[in-house]
């Protein structure tokens, strides 16, 4: 199996997966979701695909976008990173921290109209831009999850700890409460 139709699997499970945790029907009580915004309670659902923290929800899996940047976007401000998705690349060892190089992911359309506004190509329908070279220490949150790449695998991830997370794969971190609570290795042929 090529790089490529590996890339293109993985995106569509990810959508997929995206997709089927936001399905239902608004009047149906049985969805099994739960969430909690007092005092700052974070709520794991796993009915409902997502984590609630402080009142926002912050899915499962990263959020592929094809009409905009990919995850929670690329341009958090100059603090710490908010909650959510973020894609990048990481320096050293996954241990009580990570060093965390930020970057922006476009996949589909919105690679397309990032790299044609660069006058750049798309290549394997993804598109990445770093212009950033602030470098965050993000802490990691005591029994954070990780997936690492595994492409002889049909779903090309395998579950792993965080510690076994490599340094040659772009990562995807969760940011919940200021601390990453899982980390996904993004395959890139």
């Amino acid at each position: 199996m090529t790089r490529q139709v590996v890339t293109r699997a993985l995106l569509a499970l990810g959508v997929a997966a995206l997709v089927a945790a936001g399905c239902g029907d608004d009047d149906d009580d049985s969805s099994g979701t739960t969430t909690s915004s007092v005092d700052d309670t974070t709520t794991t659902s796993e009915d409902a695909g997502t984590t609630t923290t402080s009142g926002a929800e912050v899915p499962d899996a990263p959020p592929l976008r094809e009409d905009a940047v990919s995850g929670s976007g690329c341009t958090p401000g100059d603090g710490d990173l908010p909650d959510g998705w973020w894609y990048g690349t990481f320096e050293g060892d996954v241990g009580s921290d990570i060093s965390f190089d930020l970057a922006c992911y476009y996949s589909g359309a919105a690679a397309e109209s990032e790299a044609a506004s660069r006058d750049d190509e798309v290549n394997n329908d993804y598109y990445v831009v770093n212009e950033n070279a602030k470098v965050r220490v993000v802490p990691i949150a005591s029994g954070a999850t990780a997936s690492c790449v595994a492409p002889d695998v049909s779903s090309g991830t395998v579950d792993c700890e965080p510690a076994d997370v490599d340094p040659m794969w772009a990562v995807w971190l969760r940011v919940v409460d200021g601390e990453v609570d899982r980390i996904v290795e993004q395959y890139a042929p």
